[in-house]
């Protein structure tokens, strides 16, 4: 070493010094791919992992809404009974003289609101879902059949006068909305801008009370001895029925597009979305079938109320809540 570094850097010398370097650049290269070769093959295998984690994130993930979405069927499941009893509303004292206190419909707005149609009254009870802030719409006429068209405005039948009155609750003025009606064997489609009837679909019976659900507009006839429940498609534009053990004389949509019906002898009937499977409610007992019913998806509570209070000393609303 001690000669090497005292030696001239001649031509010989310079040429092996050359050399030398190469060879070190040369395996300065080699290193250099050998740690891309390295960083390509964990960042594949990183890839993979991630791409198998999340594979299998994705599966539990599907497995879990799979689970809960057989939960929600079972849950709601034809004849099973969904509510149980949440609040009782004594009326008696507001709902006036007990010979003209006579209920003919009520529904439960988006608010948690209740509107009671006193038929003989000629007027419209509203009051909070606890008996408070009580109030009353006074009609032209006796009202027949109440429906929420948004969480403010009702739409309102009146008995022997051919028209449809709308009522906000808030400011008690009328205003114009679209909605389907009944008719004498026929089923009346109303624009809601004129007024006009710009559609009519003819029906086996007189029917009696429209209930929505999907596509499909659910009714029952006013004949005592029809235990039919008749339902009519807006998909393919036909009429269908099924044949109960009894008379449907009232009956809701539910939140998942099944109905409660109830019959005559106070049974209710859970009756698919469709319309092609029904079972009998266990559970749920609402005494007899002179029973206004109701149901408000956004609060998931059903509401009862008898219609003629000769079965009742006292007006007396029953709020379920859903299970």
């Amino acid at each position: 070493m001690t000669r090497i570094e005292a030696r001239p850097l001649d031509e010989a010398l310079c040429s092996r010094y050359c050399l030398n370097l190469i060879d070190v650049h040369k395996r300065l290269d080699e290193i250099d791919n050998t740690m891309k070769i390295m960083h390509n093959s964990v960042k594949g295998s990183l890839q993979n992992m991630g791409s198998s984690v999340q594979g299998s994130l994705q599966n539990m993930e599907t497995s879990i809404l799979v689970e809960v979405f057989l939960i929600k069927r079972q849950s709601h499941r034809l004849g099973q009974c969904k509510f149980t009893i949440y609040r009782q509303i004594d009326l008696t004292s507001v709902a006036g003289d007990e010979k003209r206190r006579v209920v003919s419909d009520l529904v439960m707005m988006d608010d948690a609101r209740l509107v009671i149609c006193l038929s003989f009254q000629c007027r419209l009870l509203i009051c909070n879902s606890d008996g408070s802030h009580i109030d009353s719409i006074h009609l032209q006429g006796n009202p027949c059949y109440v429906t929420a068209v948004n969480i403010t405005t009702v739409a309102v039948t009146l008995e022997h006068i051919s028209c449809i009155e709308m009522y906000d609750i808030n400011s008690i003025t009328t205003i114009n909305k679209n909605l389907v009606v009944c008719g004498a064997n026929r089923l009346l489609f109303i624009y809601h801008h004129t007024g006009e009837v710009v559609k009519t679909t003819q029906t086996e019976c007189y029917p009696l009370r429209l209930y929505n659900s999907g596509d499909r507009i659910f009714y029952s006839s006013v004949d005592v001895e029809d235990s039919k429940l008749y339902w009519y498609s807006f998909t393919d534009d036909k009429h269908q029925y099924m044949t109960f053990p009894s008379k449907p004389s009232w009956m809701t949509t539910l939140q998942d597009g099944s109905m409660y019906v109830v019959c005559t002898g106070g049974s209710v009937i859970h009756v698919s979305s469709d319309g092609k499977q029904h079972e009998n409610v266990t559970g749920l007992c609402l005494g007899n079938d002179n029973v206004v019913i109701s149901y408000n998806g956004k609060q998931k509570k059903l509401v009862t109320i008898y219609k003629v209070q000769r079965f009742a000393r006292g007006v007396a609303v029953q709020i379920f809540k859903e299970i």
